[in-house]
């Protein structure tokens, strides 16, 4: 994984799960919480979540997949 990427917060694919709360794709994508749910609720290239028992659930294979196509 890219040094850069880890110093900026976010976490090394091999230590998530496939599914991911919103905590944990923000860690991932390096951002914060309050980001990662202003992507989840936007109006424009939203990220692909689904709800489960109220939460939300991201696809880390869908993520990935959606950051690239930006």
């Amino acid at each position: 994984m890219n040094r850069k990427r880890e110093q900026a917060g976010a976490v090394p694919d091999v230590h998530l799960p496939d599914i991911l709360d919103v905590e944990q794709a923000a860690r991932f994508l390096g951002i914060s919480k309050l980001s990662m749910y202003k992507l989840i609720r936007g109006r424009k290239n939203k990220v692909p979540v689904k709800r489960v028992a109220g939460a939300f659930k991201i696809s880390k294979r869908q993520l990935l997949d959606w950051f690239e196509s930006l």
